[in-house]
């Protein structure tokens, strides 16, 4: 009986700690579409692609990807990609400054740190380093995801949209 109460109180306790570091996260958990504020579009990863890109205009489907944002550590959240066979979103080994490399269930998914930049957008950036995800050409029609040195520029800012999306 007493172990079964102490258990009962350490998942309490483990339930608490998780409700209350949920409630600091500058975003909350759950499926959204990431929209470039230097494109106003959806980001999309294309089938057969290993990047994520933001284009100066809508494209046809499978339009927009939905990622999942899953709680990480340290603030930080893993992003799932939902449709194109349950791929997390990470930075290339090789290539440092690469991102949107999509690596498949199994392999180390990578936790982005993700803050708020004012007027409802925010900054994706790698927890340990100071870089964050760029739209690179900043003035192209369309634009690889990359990660760069922070400008304050619109091409490094992000809004989330919730998902299912509204009709307008």
């Amino acid at each position: 009986m007493r172990f079964t109460s102490s258990l009962a109180f350490i998942a309490a306790l483990t339930l608490a700690n998780l409700s209350s570091t949920f409630a600091m996260l500058p975003i909350q958990v759950g499926k959204y579409g990431i929209v470039s504020q230097r494109t106003a579009t959806f980001l999309q990863a294309a089938d057969n692609s290993t990047a994520l890109f933001a284009f100066s205009t809508d494209i046809p489907p499978p339009y927009p990807t939905i990622f999942t944002l899953i709680p990480g550590i340290e603030g930080g959240f893993t992003l799932k990609l939902e449709g194109l066979g349950g791929e997390y979103v990470t930075r290339h080994a090789n290539e440092e400054t690469s991102v949107g490399y999509v690596v498949g269930p199994g392999w180390a998914a990578l936790d982005w740190g993700i803050s708020p930049a004012g007027d409802e957008t925010y900054v994706i950036k790698v927890i340990d380093r100071d870089v964050v995800w760029t739209a690179d050409p900043p003035g192209g029609p369309i634009s690889q995801i990359i990660l760069a040195p922070v400008t304050g520029q619109k091409a490094q800012t992000f809004m989330f949209v919730k998902y299912p999306f509204e009709s307008q």
